[in-house]
Order: structure tokens, then C-alpha cells, then sequence
């Protein structure tokens, strides 16, 4: 399911529109309020995007650490009616061609698994993002969510340099048990450690986070063509 494609110059992807998105955080609200957010955010740019040069015919859903986790859920409850309800949220009128996911932490409920301060907290973390409400609890990670849901193509973008390795060793499993179609950009730790958690959001200068970044863009391009061939 992983495959390398040829990567296209950067003046293939000038023309593109790219909206940046916030949401509140803990301890000040849940999983829920995050949620309601990120869709208020697709809800204002499902208004008004086409003002701002936006073709909702060809978007791209991208999200790294915790927002990837934010990302991978918004793609579940996109298509499950179901978790509309249980989010308080209303579908989106646009769909998303793809989606790429960044080192993310998508199964926060195993968090204690890992090591360092946030999988120390984690217990204390948990009880705060699903605010003892068992349902959100039982579809808080992406392993939960996404069952019996197709989803539109992924790009997993990771590093074996990341504390957050295993989770994206996790979040791969799991694509690989519900036959869901995605390819990778995974970087060993031979290319040294430097690599670590989303380098190429926080290093985007670097050589490797321009390679991972093209092939980022690349991916999109390649994915909404095919798909508006069609």
C-alpha cells in the first residue's frame, strides 16, 4: 500500500490556497469542544471559501502530533452520521480529496504506554479530554473511530527519531486492519536524530523537510488528478 512516486517541481503547486486552523485546548475544554472547532473552522471556509480562492473541489485535510489525531477524527465523522451526533457536528457540504497525517499521537487513550511527562499524565490527560463522557471515550482514537468507515486516501509522514514513533507504528497497524488505502514518508534513524517529532513543521528548512514536504504536495497532486479524471 506504500508506493514512491516521482516528485513534481515546486511551481506544480504555486496556485495553491492553504487555511491554517486552531482549536481549544486542554484543560479548558474536551475531545468534544475540539472538535466543534475544527468543523466550525470547514463550516466558516464551506462559506466563504470560495471568496478567498479556495476550490472545494480539490482540498486536502493536514494535521501533525495531536492535531493529526484532530485530522484523522474529522475524517471518520465526516462520513459516520453517528459520530455527527455524538460530536454535536454537522457534515461538511465539501468532502476532502485526501488527507495527510504528521507524527500523529491517534490513539490517545494508550498514551500511558509510551514514556516522558505527557505518558506520565496521560491517566489525568484522558479523564480531561473525554470529560467522563463514556461514548466520547469509546471514539476517542482513530482505531475506534474509523471501523467500517471509508476513508479517502492517507499520507503517513513519520520518523523513527520521534518519541511519538510508536504511535505512528500503531496508527499503521490499524490502516493496515481496516484495508484502508494510504502511503508513507517514514524516515529511519540512520538519518539521524535530528529527525524527531514533526521536523518538518518545526525545521521546514531543512533538506529533509523539503523532501518530505514535496512529497506531501506531491502526493495531493497525484491523488485529486486521479480523482478528477473520473
Amino acid at each position: 500500500m506504500s508506493s514512491e512516486r516521482q516528485l513534481l517541481p515546486f511551481s506544480s503547486f504555486s496556485s495553491y490556497a492553504v487555511m491554517a486552523m486552531s482549536y481549544r485546548l486542554l484543560p479548558q475544554v474536551g475531545l468534544k469542544e475540539m472538535i466543534e472547532d475544527v468543523f466550525a473552522s470547514l463550516h466558516w471556509l464551506e462559506l466563504f471559501g470560495s471568496q478567498k480562492g479556495f476550490d472545494l473541489t480539490r482540498v486536502l485535510l493536514v494535521g501533525d502530533s495531536a492535531g493529526g489525531h484532530l485530522a484523522g477524527l474529522t475524517l471518520c465523522i465526516q462520513r459516520s452520521p453517528k459520530l455527527q451526533l455524538l460530536y454535536g457536528v454537522e457534515a461538511l457540504d465539501f468532502d476532502f480529496d485526501a488527507a495527510v497525517i504528521i507524527c500523529g499521537v491517534m490513539e490517545p487513550q494508550k498514551l500511558a504506554l509510551g514514556n516522558g511527562i505527557m505518558s506520565r499524565a496521560a491517566k489525568v490527560q484522558l479523564k480531561l479530554l473525554t470529560r467522563k463522557n463514556t461514548a466520547i471515550a469509546n471514539a476517542a482514537g482513530f482505531s475506534q473511530a474509523c471501523r467500517n468507515i471509508k476513508l479517502p486516501p492517507l499520507m503517513i509522514i513519520g520518523s523513527e527519531e520521534d518519541s511519538f514513533w510508536w504511535q505512528t507504528r500503531l496508527f499503521l497497524r490499524t490502516l493496515t486492519a481496516n484495508k484502508l488505502d494510504f502511503q508513507t514518508k517514514l524516515w529511519r534513524r540512520s538519518r539521524g536524530k535530528h529527525l524527531g517529532h514533526v521536523f518538518n513543521v518545526t525545521h521546514w528548512e531543512w533538506s529533509e523537510s523539503r523532501e518530505t514536504n514535496f512529497a506531501m504536495l506531491n502526493f495531493f497532486k497525484q491523488i485529486s488528478a486521479s480523482k478528477h479524471k473520473k
